[in-house]
């Protein structure tokens, strides 16, 4: 499988993770609008999207680039040709199902719903924001030679 094709898969995973998580929150967002919890309301939704605006540009600019960027040095590395098992090594797949664990237990656990509508509908936005910055990266970036291997740029093109 060829670098781009990789990559592409990657940030795929990363885009349907963000879908995901944006999709999950409409619910808790919609409660949170009509006025079901503390403090909510109208001005309560604008205020929690503009929180996860914050948190997902916050969260995407300095830690999603950067672990896009590693990720993408970490396939150039592996060479143009490399099989599909490559993208997604044992460490994501432990990462990724101990997010889900959490996300599962943020919603289930038992604490005041006002309070589920806001955490919800603020970190779930949030991170799927974030997710997408990171797969952007994903697809752009181009590491130097000390990072993956010099001639990535030729490997990009579809």
């Amino acid at each position: 499988m060829t670098l781009t094709t990789r990559r592409r898969v990657y940030a795929g995973l990363w885009v349907f993770a963000a879908a995901l998580l944006m999709v999950r929150a409409i619910p808790y967002l919609e409660e949170l609008a009509r006025g079901r919890g503390v403090n909510s309301g109208p001005l309560a939704l604008g205020i929690s999207i503009g929180t996860a605006l914050v948190i997902g540009y916050v969260k995407g600019r300095f830690v999603l680039r950067k672990a896009a960027r590693k990720a993408v040095a970490r396939l150039a590395q592996q060479g143009d040709t490399a099989p599909l098992r490559t993208v997604f090594p044992t460490k994501l797949v432990v990462l990724v199902a101990s997010m889900m664990a959490l996300g599962l237990a943020l919603r289930s656990a038992p604490y005041p719903e006002g309070v589920k509508y806001w955490l919800v509908g603020i970190l779930y936005p949030g991170i799927g924001m974030a997710l997408l910055w990171g797969a952007w990266e994903l697809l752009v970036y181009v590491p130097g030679p000390m990072e993956g291997h010099g001639d990535l740029e030729r490997s990009l093109d579809p």
